[in-house]
């Protein structure tokens, strides 16, 4: 399992594709986006992930090709 911190926020993605679509990504301190998906969670909309816009968290779960698969998160230390 590995972690990512950073602020989650919406953003467009996949843009000028048939998948276009508003999603959730985390921007971590070296100014790098994670693409978000939740273990058990709709890819192109969850609301799970949605109602964290805004917060600095702590992610864990799995990188793979493309996105982060988050597992679960908590509050990171500022």
């Amino acid at each position: 399992m590995s972690e990512i911190v950073g602020k989650i926020s919406k953003r467009l993605l996949a843009q000028g594709t048939k998948s276009e679509h508003r999603g959730m990504v985390l921007e971590d301190a070296q100014g790098l986006q994670h693409v978000l998906r939740r273990v058990g969670g709709n890819p192109f909309r969850d609301s799970e992930l949605e109602a964290l816009e805004g917060r600095r968290l702590r992610l864990l779960g799995r990188a793979t090709e493309g996105f982060f698969l988050v597992e679960r998160w908590e509050e990171a230390a500022d």
